[in-house]
């Protein structure tokens, strides 16, 4: 059995993630699936005798999402035994030997495959650069997108604080729902991935208000209102899942590649995915520590802020318990390890951001302004027969 995490791009609401697990469910080969909405990664358990990553991308593909690729740049000396080892590799998606320039262009499925990691599977002295599909630029575009939403459909609306004509209305009114084009377009990828998407029931609020407005029901202020309540409330959302996101990425980062563990007396560099429970490790002033142990030779003192939340730096002598991603400020020591990889407590507080959801403002709003829409169509009616 194998696990990989795989970032998928196109999860706009927690109806998507359910569908993504729901097709890595129904891929064959793959034992388990979890799919955060926050970090948009899918941490999968899967046969490799039955499926490989490009089968796993394949099913999500299928199910109308994306997996967008990275591009790695190898250039070593001997470029033949390189592009044999590449090939060897789940995370290569596609790689082509440039002989003119000397190098192999290498595109990677996203599974946290860095230069540190090609390296090692090349195993010859090598120049590897990868370059990583955006983490957070998708959440700030989005951001971006649903402010100039919010300023456009309150400018499209000033024209209706004075007498206007009615066909003016008309086109201002539609020019205020264009402001909310983006429901639009995300109900039109809902359908189309056959999801049951808010974002279709906030299209079909501005719709109806739209046409309410257009049949003097409710003033067409009351779509600005409405399409800038939406916008509000989806630009909180996507603050709130950068925010869990950027935090999970935060404490990745504090997880060292390698570890100096000691072996017949002597240090070797190992990967910090090889270390066991029982291992020594050596930890240097300036080195971050690679697994949650227990000291048994040596003082240091240890910054764990960013895992304890504790501001002050503090003291481990022998006997004491040092946390995987602390920060060794002063001293060498000698650590026992305790709990190596995913068992750490610094991979359980990822895994918990990860898993984590945002508020579904959207929804709740969303339904609001429906019932809104409906009384104001019902009340409406009553006012205009009298």
């Amino acid at each position: 059995m194998a696990e990989v995490r795989l970032k998928i791009s196109d999860t706009d609401c927690a109806a998507c993630v359910g569908r993504v697990r729901r097709a890595l469910a129904a891929c064959p080969g793959v034992e388990s699936a979890q799919v955060s909405y926050a970090s948009g990664m899918a941490q999968i358990c899967y046969d490799e005798t039955k499926t490989d990553i490009a089968g796993i991308v394949k099913c999500v593909k299928s199910a109308g999402f994306g997996v967008r690729t990275e591009t790695a740049i190898i250039k070593c000396a001997d470029l033949t035994a390189a592009e044999a080892a590449l090939a060897t590799l789940d995370c290569v998606a596609f790689l082509e030997r440039d002989e003119k320039s000397g190098v192999i262009n290498a595109r990677l499925w996203p599974v946290g495959a860095d230069e540190e990691y090609i390296v090692r599977a090349l195993g010859m002295a090598a120049e590897v650069t990868v370059t990583s599909a955006e983490e957070n630029g998708g959440d700030r575009a989005k951001q971006t997108e649903f402010l100039r939403g919010i300023f456009a459909a309150i400018f499209f609306s000033l024209p209706q604080l004075w007498e206007i004509s009615f066909a003016a209305r008309l086109i201002f009114g539609a020019l205020t729902l264009f402001a909310g084009a983006y429901f639009y377009k995300a109900a039109f990828r809902a359908i189309k991935k056959k999801v049951l998407s808010p974002d279709i029931a906030a299209a079909v609020i501005l719709t109806a208000v739209y046409v309410l407005c257009a049949a003097y029901i409710t003033p067409f202020l009351m779509l600005t209102a409405v399409t800038v309540v939406l916008l509000l409330s989806r630009y909180a959302e996507r603050c709130a899942v950068y925010v869990l996101g950027a935090s999970a990425r935060r404490l990745s980062h504090l997880q060292p590649k390698t570890a100096h563990v000691l072996q017949n007396g002597q240090t070797v560099e190992v990967s910090a995915d090889d270390l066991r429970a029982g291992n020594i490790i050596s930890v240097l002033p300036g080195e971050r520590i690679a697994a949650d142990g227990e000291i048994v030779f040596g003082e240091c003192t240890v910054d764990e802020s960013a895992i304890t939340g504790g501001s002050e730096l503090v003291v481990k002598r022998v006997g004491d318990t040092v946390l995987c991603g602390s920060l060794d400020r002063e001293g060498e020591v000698h650590i026992r390890i305790v709990r190596a990889g995913k068992n750490t407590v610094l991979q359980e507080k990822i895994s918990s951001l990860g898993s984590a959801e945002p508020p579904r403002v959207l929804s709740r709003i969303a339904a609001s302004l429906g019932m809104t829409a409906v009384f104001a169509l019902i009340f409406g009616r009553r006012d205009g027969e009298k």
